[in-house]
């Protein structure tokens, strides 16, 4: 599991450094060709762009007709099937890693790859994240997008009846916080299509604001995930039984789902970026998308990013229930796209929303952090009224102490006959006096 992070975390730093650096070609137009290959994307020849960022700037989605679609109610439906899919896939995944976990007696020795449940597990959400690409083939992505918060209410119900796990009241309003939360800011966040020409793309990874955040959400990661780890792993490796786990584990675990998902932004939107890649090439450019290194450099991160999501995700479900992964999760996944996602299109600069949209998207932002605060909270709270802490906690020095003289004095008094002892007793017969006195 060490090998996949250092990979992954390699493989992601390669994106970034190494892809910028190089010389980002910029489109010239000098001969008649390259005039006809513009007048093919852009029909009006007065409004042409003169530049490689004028012509790679995304486009605007009009939220207003995102609703029309050949067959919506199909779309809604294959998206909210796409969210049981995936939670049916990481429930089973969990339930074959506590399962080997119980049989080897130490989570650190758990290898998921040898176990055909956790590879059933894999296999449905592999399928939900494809019902998902349906999805966003049928309806518009503003539409898709919000729909994807369904995850945490259909997670409420999957883990109850595959894992047993049961979620309070206060934790279903706090996952339905969560998904307000996310419906507002996917609702009312800034929507543009990016382009899919390999062009473009070397002038996306070119923005300087994109190595501004991921710079930022890397320096946080690193930290999050070593930390997290040297809270925990030492106690795992000792006991799965968390009641006796120190302070310091009990609290290092919630940084779990942070380090999740902040992996998961970079995986998604790097998908995002070879589906479009990929789509360019059997859109009639194979010869030039597939002749160069950036394909490949991508499929290799998008590779490493899978692999170390679900090394995350599976060290999540093993010390925190999923009731409590998943809204965390999500929200993350959900507050950190607008970030990386423009930054990277160069959408962000350029985002000047209305009072209203914007009051509603932050908004959303604070429901998503009240979210998961509180569950943060229940969470801890469950863990320290659990009845291995009561009875490490209740009991004092004074109290342990009375108790053991009790058991002393117990063990003093002597112990009364058996019934079976006493009847064999009463049934042997007397012995003969008479033989033993003689006169």
């Amino acid at each position: 599991m060490q090998l996949a992070h250092l990979l992954a975390a390699s493989s992601l730093v390669l994106l970034l450094l190494f892809i910028p650096t190089q010389a980002l070609p910029t489109l010239d137009f000098p001969t008649n060709d390259g005039d006809l290959e513009l007048t093919e994307h852009s029909p009006t020849s007065t409004n042409s762009p003169t530049s490689t960022e004028e012509y790679c700037r995304p486009d605007t989605i009009d939220v207003s007709e995102a609703h029309q679609s050949r067959v919506p109610a199909l779309g809604v439906g294959v998206e909210l099937l796409s969210c049981v899919f995936s939670n049916v896939g990481l429930v089973i995944e969990k339930m074959a890693l506590l399962k080997e976990e119980k049989r080897l007696g130490n989570a650190a020795e758990v290898q998921s790859f040898k176990l055909p449940m956790f590879w059933l597990g894999f296999g449905s959400f592999v399928v939900g994240q494809i019902l998902s690409g349906v999805a966003l083939s049928l309806m518009s992505v503003v539409v898709v997008t919000p729909l994807g918060s369904f995850a945490v209410i259909a997670n409420l119900f999957t883990s109850y009846f595959l894992a047993g796990e049961k979620s309070g009241v206060l934790q279903v309003l706090l996952s339905l916080l969560i998904v307000t939360g996310c419906i507002l800011t996917t609702t009312f966040a800034p929507w543009e299509k990016a382009h899919d020409s390999l062009d473009c793309f070397r002038e996306y990874v070119g923005n300087q604001s994109f190595h501004t955040v991921a710079a930022i959400l890397l320096c946080t990661w690193v930290p999050v995930l070593i930390i997290s780890r040297a809270l925990v792993l030492p106690s795992q490796r000792v006991t799965s039984d968390q009641s006796q786990w120190p302070a310091h584990a009990k609290i290092g675990k919630w940084l779990y789902p942070v380090a999740a998902g902040l992996i998961s932004v970079w995986t998604i939107n790097i998908g995002c970026v070879l589906m479009r890649l990929l789509s360019q090439a059997m859109g009639g450019h194979a010869s030039e998308v597939m002749e160069s290194f950036e394909i490949y450099v991508v499929f290799v991160v998008y590779l490493g990013c899978i692999t170390l999501w679900q090394n995350l995700m599976n060290a999540c479900m093993i010390v925190l229930e999923a009731a409590f992964v998943i809204p965390i999760h999500f929200a993350l996944f959900t507050m950190l796209t607008l970030p990386l996602s423009g930054s990277l299109h160069g959408t962000l600069a350029n985002w000047h929303p209305e009072p209203g949209p914007l009051a509603a998207y932050l908004i959303g932002l604070f429901l998503n952090v009240a979210g998961m605060f509180g569950l943060l909270l229940v969470g801890s709270r469950m863990n320290s009224d659990s009845p291995a802490d009561l009875k490490v906690t209740t009991e004092d020095p004074d109290t342990s102490l009375l108790l053991d003289k009790r058991a002393a004095s117990m063990q003093s008094l002597p112990t009364a006959p058996k019934p079976a002892d006493a009847a064999a007793a009463a049934a042997a017969p007397s012995p003969d006096v008479s033989k033993d006195v003689e006169i």
